[in-house]
């Protein structure tokens, strides 16, 4: 079984607080996460304000690519919904601006 760290750095399996309470009980998550238990869609909504907060495009890619290194289902469910908005920012032309 993997630890709490493992799962929490693999952006493959990490959920966040989507976690359920019996998954944090059973995966020895509880204290690692904050206590809150969101949705899918409720992750969406709160990652995407937290985006629209962002200036520049280069800040918007960094964001995005983070999330990306972290909770790959709520970046795919995230682009999923906002993929013509966030297609110039996650493709080459932002990396320029830097």
């Amino acid at each position: 079984m993997k630890t709490a760290q493992e799962i929490i750095n693999n952006p493959f399996i990490n959920k966040g607080t989507a976690f359920t309470l019996e998954e944090r009980k059973a995966l020895k998550l509880v204290g690692v996460l904050p206590t809150v238990v969101q949705t899918l869609e409720q992750q969406v909504a709160q990652t995407y304000q937290e985006f629209q907060k962002k200036v520049s495009d280069l800040e918007k890619r960094v964001y995005l690519m983070t999330l990306f290194n972290t909770n790959r289902t709520l970046f795919y469910a995230l682009m999923s919904q906002h993929v013509e908005e966030f297609m110039p920012i996650v493709y080459d032309p932002t990396v320029a601006d830097a």
